[in-house]
C-alpha cells in the first residue's frame, strides 16, 4: 500500500469518528479496528488476538489497540 492510501484510510476513519462523537458503538470499533489491522498487517503477521476499544471521555476519546504480532514481514523501502 502506498502512503496516499494510508492517509485516505485514516481520513475516512477520522470522518467516521467525528460524525459519531456521541454514539461510539461496537460497529464503529469494528470499522476503525479493521482499518488499523489492515495497516499493521502490511508490516506484521498478526495473531487473531486483535482488539480495538473506543471510550468516550469528557474532552475526546480513549482508543486502545491490542495486537499480537507473530513475526515481522519483509518490507521493501522505496524512496
Amino acid at each position: 500500500m502506498k502512503k496516499k492510501e494510508y492517509s485516505e484510510q485514516l481520513t475516512r476513519a477520522s470522518t467516521v469518528i467525528k460524525a459519531d462523537r456521541l454514539g461510539v458503538s461496537a460497529g464503529m470499533e469494528g470499522i476503525v479496528g479493521s482499518e488499523i489491522k489492515q495497516v499493521l498487517s502490511d508490516y506484521f503477521s498478526l495473531s487473531d488476538d486483535f482488539v480495538v476499544k473506543i471510550e468516550v471521555l469528557q474532552n475526546g476519546f480513549l482508543i486502545t489497540v491490542k495486537a499480537v504480532a507473530l513475526s515481522v514481514k519483509n518490507v521493501k523501502i522505496i524512496e
